[in-house]
């Protein structure tokens, strides 16, 4: 009698333990899910902002990157303002952009590796009632 109380509260812990651990591990996937979809948010948008900042810097004017042409005082100054101001304008979108796709890659690799090594964690350990006319029983799998 003393065996089968040790052996079922044995068992009652470690089905505890297990239990305990699988919410837990539930818990992260989801937590990594939500990370690999903000990075792959970012990665979009990023991609988007990179695209506009180039689309920018393409649209100056022919001669704006000549070094030899200068502004002459004929023209408008008001031209040089808004040529200036695309530019730093395209800078500042491209910038952030490559900010935003390196931040999403990196955040969406290391979010997919995880949710893998958790999800090989969470299939390591199974339990499963056999009932069946020939036996009846507890099937505990643990892989090591």
């Amino acid at each position: 009698m003393k065996k089968f109380i040790c052996l079922f509260v044995l068992l009652g812990c470690f089905l505890l333990q297990a239990s305990g651990q699988n919410e837990a591990l539930q818990r992260k996937i989801q937590s990594y899910t939500r990370m690999r979809t903000m990075g792959y948010s970012m990665l979009g948008v990023g991609a988007g902002f990179a695209t506009a900042g180039t689309v920018l810097l393409i649209a100056l004017p022919d001669g704006y990157w000549d070094d030899d042409e200068d502004y002459d005082e004929d023209d408008d100054f008001d031209d040089f303002f808004e040529d200036a101001a695309q530019l730093t304008t395209g800078v500042i979108f491209l910038g952030v952009g490559i900010g935003l796709v390196a931040g999403g890659v990196t955040m969406s690799s290391i979010a997919n590796h995880k949710i893998k090594l958790y999800k090989g964690k969470l299939s390591d350990l199974s339990m499963d009632i056999m009932v069946t006319p020939n036996t009846q029983g507890l099937k505990l799998v643990y892989r090591f």
